[in-house]
């Protein structure tokens, strides 16, 4: 997320983190680090932890999204990402995702 552009990053404990991963001033994200996909359940669930929050919620993967997952964050304007430890690689899973990718957080 600092590379985006957010600041005062911090990681939450690993354990009753309430669905929250990563925060920000601005931002919230949970993180996947599997190789499976990221089904629509997971991004809905998040999203009810974003409402509450009030920051922009996003939803990071080492793995993929399935298309539903893909279509309720783009109703809901949840950016999706998509990385890769090893080669230090970042993409946007959905279009809001390109877009945070190309002007930041």
């Amino acid at each position: 997320m600092t590379y985006l552009g957010a600041t005062n990053v911090g990681i939450t404990p690993p354990t009753r983190d309430g669905g929250i991963d990563i925060l920000s001033d601005r931002a919230i994200a949970q993180v996947k680090n599997y190789s499976g996909t990221v089904g629509v359940e997971d991004v809905r669930a998040f999203h009810g932890v974003v409402l509450v929050d009030g920051r922009l919620g996003v939803f990071f993967t080492s793995g993929t999204y399935s298309r539903d997952a893909i279509a309720f964050a783009e109703r809901a304007g949840m950016p999706l990402m998509t990385y890769n430890a090893v080669a230090g690689t970042l993409l946007g899973a959905n279009a809001i995702g390109e877009a945070v990718l190309s002007v930041g957080m």
